[in-house]
């Protein structure tokens, strides 16, 4: 159920609703914090976003890749899905911020936590 570059472009026009690519494109650093375990990970991933939508994606170290997309829900507020993984997520930024911060879900494995998105 992972996902290919290939497969992240189509999502990410998906997201955009048309077929155009959304215009902010940030290389981050992801932080995931998982409740049920003492594990601790940091990636490298991508995020992608405008005015009222969002799309992080982060590789795998098969060389597939995990696709969140969503839309605000209020000013930096942002509800997130990963279809592929059946994920949910919630993601928080303050204007001007480097710094995204929320939850995720991720059902197939019965795993969730926090994650912190630093952008770079």
């Amino acid at each position: 159920k992972q996902q290919t570059t290939e497969q992240i472009v189509t999502l990410t026009e998906k997201a955009a609703n048309n077929q155009q690519a959304l215009p902010v494109v940030k290389d981050c650093i992801i932080e995931f914090f998982y409740y049920d375990e003492d594990a601790e990970v940091e990636i490298e991933g991508e995020v992608k976003f405008d005015d009222s939508r969002i799309v992080v994606s982060y590789p795998l170290e098969d060389g597939g890749y995990v696709v969140y997309h969503g839309t605000e829900r209020g000013k930096g507020h942002y509800e997130l899905r990963a279809p592929a993984i059946n994920g949910k997520a919630s993601l928080h930024m303050f204007e001007k911020s480097k710094i995204l911060e929320g939850y995720w879900f991720e059902a197939d494995e019965d795993w969730s936590g926090m994650w912190r998105i630093r952008l770079l």
